[in-house]
């Protein structure tokens, strides 16, 4: 039936011709799945990275408690100053959005959590991802400790048992409910 509008909305970062400095977290939404368009009224990007050292990836799109929830990945590779922040900003109608608010903050020696994927069910968020910063590369999960996901509001980091296949490691990951599983 859609949301405020259309049938499907999407979160991207363009990345062309490996350009960074214009992979920043963008909305637009369909009628069909075919035809995109950004929404009369809204203004993309929703975050403006300047590009390497300094970069925005990895964008999660979730619809719960009544509105958008826009997460991506901002990474800070300068050395001294070698961190990473995943942020959310939240819509109630797709086109006005939040100011960013912190989700998860590290330093990119100990945990660099590549790819997060988010579910909320149940009044909690969990939140899986990536965490690249160790070898092989494993999938971590975090599980909110009320209704929001913001920063400090994250119980203790469980590692995944998920193993890729010998010579392969884990990247991108997406993680969904199916049905009542």
């Amino acid at each position: 039936e859609g949301w405020n509008g259309y049938r499907y909305w999407m979160a991207h970062t363009p990345y062309p011709a490996s350009n960074d400095t214009h992979e920043d977290p963008n909305i637009c939404a369909s009628q069909d799945g075919v035809k995109w368009v950004v929404p009369a009224g809204l203004t993309n990007p929703l975050d403006d990275a300047p590009g390497h050292p300094q970069y925005n990836c990895d964008t999660e799109l979730v619809y719960a408690q009544g509105k958008l929830w826009c997460f991506w990945r901002y990474q800070d590779t300068n050395a001294g100053s070698a961190s990473q922040n995943i942020y959310v900003r939240t819509s109630e109608n797709g086109t006005t959005w939040t100011a960013k608010q912190l989700v998860q903050r590290s330093n990119l020696t100990t945990t660099q959590l590549n790819s997060p994927t988010l579910v909320f069910e149940n009044g909690k968020w969990t939140m899986w991802a990536v965490d690249i910063a160790v070898t092989p590369n494993q999938l971590v999960r975090y599980v909110s400790t009320g209704t929001s996901p913001l920063l400090g509001q994250w119980g203790p980091r469980t590692a995944c048992n998920l193993i890729a296949k010998p010579g392969r490691d884990l990247g991108h990951v997406q993680i969904k409910r199916v049905g009542g599983m």
